[in-house]
């Protein structure tokens, strides 16, 4: 059983770090997400077609200041009562290289994919968000906060089934920098749906990771429910 090494390991991870064991520092931006509502995430979520979302922009390893890392984009997405988190990382740029993690010095300069597979709507697919343009932003995650309050980001949200092509689904429009407040802590396992969440043993792994991680930061579940709007 491979739970308990993974967990522990996240803990470890977690307490030397004094916080999280991945993506520790990062900065919490407001934004608009619009899906069409015949792509497949769209039908799942069903109306409305646009609703407020919370994007955490963050280095995967935490190099200093600017300096190129794994670029991070964690989305929470209102659902009812509920959330649905999706954890997107920069990628390569053409259709191999999409498939593999790639570090960017720039938050608008590479496309960012979940990188394991959804089930969306009984589905399975690989999600994304391509950025359209933005002003220049080094690879700090306050830069991020820097480009939209100068203008708003657009990102496309695609969809890639594992049996097709890739195909857009609507887009992300970063808009509004929130005043500060507690820290969002982000989790694709606890915040799903059941019609959209992470494959079942990708789910698995990634739950014990997060686990470990709340374990050694001593954080607890409900740290991680913040809805836009500061709900």
């Amino acid at each position: 059983m491979i739970r308990r090494p993974v967990e522990a390991a996240f803990a470890t991870v977690a307490r030397w770090r004094a916080g999280r064991a991945l993506h520790t520092h990062g900065t919490v931006v407001d934004g608009e997400l619009e899906l069409d509502p015949h792509s497949a995430i769209g039908r799942v979520l069903g109306p409305p077609a646009a609703r407020r979302a919370v994007v955490r922009a963050s280095k995967s390893i935490g190099t200093p200041n600017g300096h190129t890392d794994l670029l991070g984009m964690a989305v929470r997405i209102p659902a009812g009562d509920t959330a649905v988190d999706i954890l997107f990382a920069s990628t390569g740029t053409n259709r191999l290289t999409r498939l593999l993690l790639a570090p960017s010095g720039h938050w608008w300069g590479r496309p960012y994919s979940t990188l394991l597979p959804y089930r969306v709507g009984g589905r399975a697919m690989l999600l994304g968000l391509d950025p359209v343009d933005g002003p220049p932003a080094g690879a700090d995650p306050a830069d991020v906060a820097a480009s939209v309050a100068s203008s708003p980001v657009e990102l496309v949200v695609t969809e890639w089934p594992l049996t097709g092509r890739r195909r857009p689904a609507g887009r992300l429009r970063l808009d509004a920098v929130p005043e500060p407040g507690p820290p969002v802590t982000f989790d694709p396992v606890l915040n799903s749906l059941q019609a959209l969440r992470p494959v079942r043993f990708l789910a698995g792994l990634r739950e014990w990771a997060y686990t470990g991680s709340r374990r050694g930061r001593r954080a607890e579940d409900t740290d991680s429910i913040r809805l836009p709007g500061g709900r």
